[in-house]
């Protein structure tokens, strides 16, 4: 700012502040960054510690698995033996049976022997230090001993934590004692297998079962080194951002103290002055405004100019706002079909349409746009594009609504969102295809209004979630229309109507109208609903927007037919 001001103006001004811009900008900017490196870093120490025990319990059941499937006779003693699948007693009565000569050329043959070396080393070669198994056996469930073990003495293992199944095995996180040693482990079994076809029950073969013993030590060593990064990493961004938001915050002061002593003239009495705002931005934007302020001539014209353009962008934006209804409905043969709206008078999200899908099919859509004003009419209009432009390439609404709300949840802001009922039709069928996405619930009268049903189909509103959740939660409902039967999709505006005496006019009331009035054709049927919200109403003006849309299935002596 180029002013003229006197030394004495300059120091006075410098008295007059307290704690300067810069330091309560570094102060609050170390606080969040303290915040948010703290909040971040252990968000993110807990989830790598538990991504690594999730990969240290699928390697731990993955060798189980691969272990238990080479079938429970791989682990006998004589595995690939002539004396392989023999029991303890079959086996200690051939023996018995053999004389010495032949024992020792038959049974303690090398060959054989060394086989049978192999097959007792085969738990040692299970011990992987890679997958850091330290410890495998083999167990008999049903007499609770076990067959054979990778380890001498005794091992026990106390359960510290919940069982994740896999499949058929199953996975524990405790400690595990061996040779006076403790340890954290994770212990992954898996049942073995007989190689002969049948269950257990039905061979009468043990139920047997094999458990690796994997040292889950890693996870705590992981976590301690991230919490400790994370430490060294917070105080570092909290030395950086203090430093960086104090010298931002003295160069920002720069023009403040210019616009201060400008400030102190004006108060002065001399309203002649003038700031001349040199810089574009919102410090310079700042001084515009109290430039202004010193010509009140120029300050009450500018309010009206501001005040006709506001009024002016308004009216623009409403008439969008109506542009956006179709025109003219289509006509689909063997059905009849009407919409309408009623504004409250506030600019609004409510909107309906019907949309011409592959196949011969038709889309009835009704939204509404949480808020009012501006942002609302202009986040309903991102939404009616996409999902113009998706139906023109498909025809379920399922996947109408998911691929619109990728395309729209990344330009929403929070607290911003849709709700669309969309409902296809299927004139050659007969039927009628929903999907609701946070929406009102479909209402449908069968038999010209002798039952009628809320149709709910789950679904959250478009923008709330930019995928996952959303996805999962969408569910397609499918309908059949038999003759006479009238569909009514609605905005919930027309159920929070207010009456004369303050009473809303609900959704009890609004349905018992939808039942009363199903047997009227589509166009009467709409007169009605008008007709009847305008004298609940009476002489005051709406509260809320109405619109609905409405499809009926004609028949022989039907209205419309």
């Amino acid at each position: 700012m180029a002013t003229k001001t006197s030394p004495r103006t300059r120091r006075a001004g410098r008295r007059a502040r307290g704690v300067s811009i810069a330091v309560r900008m570094a102060a609050v900017m170390a606080a969040l960054i303290v915040v948010f490196m703290v909040s971040f870093g252990l968000f993110q120490a807990f989830y790598i510690r538990d991504s690594i025990k999730r990969e240290i319990n699928r390697a731990g059941y993955e060798a189980a698995y691969t272990a238990a499937h080479a079938g429970l006779e791989a682990w006998d003693e004589n595995f690939g033996t002539p004396y392989q699948g023999l029991s303890p007693e079959d086996l200690d009565f051939r023996i018995r049976s053999m004389a010495k000569e032949d024992f020792e050329a038959e049974y303690l043959a090398p060959e054989l022997e060394a086989r049978r070396a192999l097959n007792r080393s085969r738990f040692e070669r299970l011990i992987d230090p890679e997958v850091r198994i330290v410890a495998a056996e083999l167990s008999d469930l049903s007499s609770h001993r076990l067959l054979a073990k990778s380890y001498p003495g005794e091992l026990h293992f106390t359960t510290t934590g919940a069982t994740m199944s896999f499949e058929e095995g199953s996975v524990l996180e405790g400690t595990m004692t061996l040779d006076g040693r403790e340890r954290h482990v994770i212990r992954a079994s898996y049942p073995v297998r007989p190689l002969a076809a049948g269950e257990p029950e039905a061979t009468g073969a043990p139920h047997v079962e094999l458990a690796v013993y994997i040292d889950a030590a890693a996870v705590d060593q992981a976590f301690a080194a991230l919490l400790k990064q994370f430490y060294v990493l917070g105080a570092a961004f909290l030395a950086v951002g203090a430093g960086l938001s104090w010298a931002v915050g003295k160069r920002l002061m720069r023009p403040l103290v210019q616009l201060e002593e400008d400030m102190q003239i004006v108060a002065s009495g001399d309203l002649a002055h003038r700031t001349v705002a040199q810089r574009q931005d919102e410090i310079g934007a700042l001084a515009s405004a109290f430039d202004t302020m010193t010509q009140s001539l120029s300050e009450a014209q500018q309010r009206e100019r501001e005040t006709a353009a506001s009024r002016h962008q308004m009216s623009v934006a409403g008439e969008v706002a109506s542009s956006l209804f179709p025109a003219h409905l289509p006509t689909i043969p063997g059905f009849d079909l009407a919409g309408y709206h009623e504004s409250s008078g506030t600019l609004s999200g409510d909107y309906y349409d019907v949309l011409e899908l592959p196949g011969g099919r038709i889309g009835l859509l009704v939204g509404a746009a949480s808020g009012t004003g501006v942002p609302a009419a202009m986040v309903m209009a991102m939404a009616r594009s996409f999902i113009a432009a998706v139906a023109r390439e498909e025809a379920d609404p399922g996947a109408i609504l998911r691929e619109v709300n990728a395309l729209l949840s990344g330009d929403l802001r929070r607290g911003m969102y849709v709700t669309v009922l969309l409902a296809v039709v299927d004139p050659a069928q007969g039927t009628l295809t929903l999907a609701n996405a946070g929406h009102a619930p479909l209402l449908l009268a069968r038999g010209g209004g002798q039952s009628l049903a809320a149709v709910h189909s789950e679904g959250i509103a478009l923008g709330f979630d930019k995928g996952p959740v959303f996805d999962h939660t969408l569910k397609v409902a499918r309908l059949e229309l038999a003759p006479g039967d009238r569909a009514v999709l609605y905005t919930p505006g027309i159920t929070r109507v207010t009456g004369a005496d303050g009473s809303a006019l609900g959704e009890a009331r609004f349905a018992g109208l939808v039942k009363r009035e199903a047997g009227q054709g589509a166009d009467g049927f709409v007169r009605r609903v008008a007709a009847t919200v305008r004298k609940f109403v009476g002489d005051g003006r709406l509260s809320e927007d109405v619109t609905l849309l409405t499809l009926g299935r004609l028949g022989r002596g039907s209205p419309g037919s």
